[in-house]
């Protein structure tokens, strides 16, 4: 095709156009159908390959959304290389204007929630071809699972080619599952405040590269906080945790990140180390808004605040940068929990013993 043919808008809900008219749809049922969105800016090359890697899943119910935040600078270049793939299931959404990384990937939630199932995949990361349909298969033994994680493998972009096939020996980025299983979404978030995660990586790839229920996401209402770049990705993560019961774990690399010190398209990071100050923020936004959530859970605040303290310290020593934007916060952090968090935590701690052993009494 040499133009983009538009559908008559089946999918008008979601703003986006099919790229390939000329062959029938196939009929496939909503409620298996897994759309895979792809956010991209200025960065084709690794757009087309990653688009490729989606379509040729061994699962063939998906549909592939590019989402164009770069169509005001670049025109329609990238339009009619999709156009050449020819694919039923392949749509492009581009963005008039550039509304930033935060702006593309809330707009991406925004049509996520309009969805059965759905995953979200950055350029520069790419999909085993039987990624999805791992996934499914781990959705239909864990039916609670609101949303399914699996390992990913980082690759440096200068010493590999741009392949879907993943090896057995790569290492993958380490995570605290020996066990593909199904664990509670409160577990989750206890891992991801304690030292383990200290690079905030576990939270990160919560979000990106994750099967999650299109419902979830609606019934969440997200709002664009006031927050760095990066630091969003970080905190959707541990909202999407918050408000979901299980998570299902496949100990197994199904995702390819593919990495480089000159950093490509959408993935370019501000100077001077804001990038491991942007997850520690984000946590702070979360613990401060959210923690009437977490009390709900059986969580307990100054715990979570500690480990918080501790990992921001081993920030500031361990990437040296704009430092002033972050003692600050870790100094009142500290005073609000020995002041006041820590104090009520064991007060309530103490009386829930002290009901239990009364329980037993009488």
């Amino acid at each position: 095709m040499s133009d983009l043919t538009y559908l008559e808008r089946k999918e008008s809900h979601l703003g986006y156009d099919c790229l390939d008219t000329s062959r029938e749809q196939r009929e496939y049922t909503y409620e298996k159908r897994v759309t895979i969105f792809i956010p991209t800016y200025k960065n084709q090359h690794l757009v087309i390959s990653c688009v490729k890697t989606c379509l040729n899943q061994t699962y063939k119910n998906i549909n592939v959304v590019v989402v164009d935040n770069g169509f005001s600078e670049c025109g329609d270049s990238l339009h009619k290389e999709l156009i050449q793939l020819d694919d039923d299931r392949l749509f492009y959404r581009p963005n008039p204007t550039n509304i930033e990384l935060q702006g593309n990937f809330h707009l991406i939630l925004s049509m996520a929630s309009e969805t059965s199932r759905f995953v979200v995949v950055p350029a520069d990361q790419h999909l085993s071809n039987d990624c999805i349909e791992t996934m499914i298969l781990a959705t239909e033994a864990n039916p609670s699972a609101n949303v399914v994680i699996a390992q990913t493998v980082i690759r440096d972009i200068n010493d590999s080619d741009l392949t879907e096939d993943i090896n057995t020996t790569e290492a993958a980025l380490a995570w605290p599952h020996k066990n593909s299983e199904s664990v509670s979404a409160t577990k989750m978030l206890k891992y991801y405040f304690n030292f383990h995660n200290i690079n905030s990586e576990w939270t990160h790839f919560t979000f990106i590269g994750a099967l999650i229920d299109g419902a979830l996401i609606k019934s969440m209402g997200i709002s664009r906080p006031p927050l760095f770049y990066h630091g969003w990705e970080e905190l959707i993560s541990l909202l999407i945790l918050s408000f979901s019961r299980e998570v299902a774990i496949i100990n197994k690399p199904l995702l390819i990140l593919y990495t480089n010190n000159e950093r490509l398209g959408w993935a370019a990071r501000p100077i001077l180390n804001y990038t491991r100050y942007e997850p520690v923020y984000a946590e702070y936004y979360f613990l401060e808004n959210y923690e009437p959530m977490l009390i709900k859970r059986g969580l307990i605040p100054s715990y979570l605040y500690l480990n918080l303290i501790m990992k921001s310290l081993y920030t500031i020593i361990r990437y040296p940068g704009i430092m002033y934007t972050l003692i600050p916060k870790t100094f009142f952090s500290f005073l609000k929990v020995i002041v006041f968090k820590l104090p009520i935590d064991l007060i309530i701690i103490m009386f829930k013993k002290i009901s239990y052993q009364l329980r037993r009494l009488y």
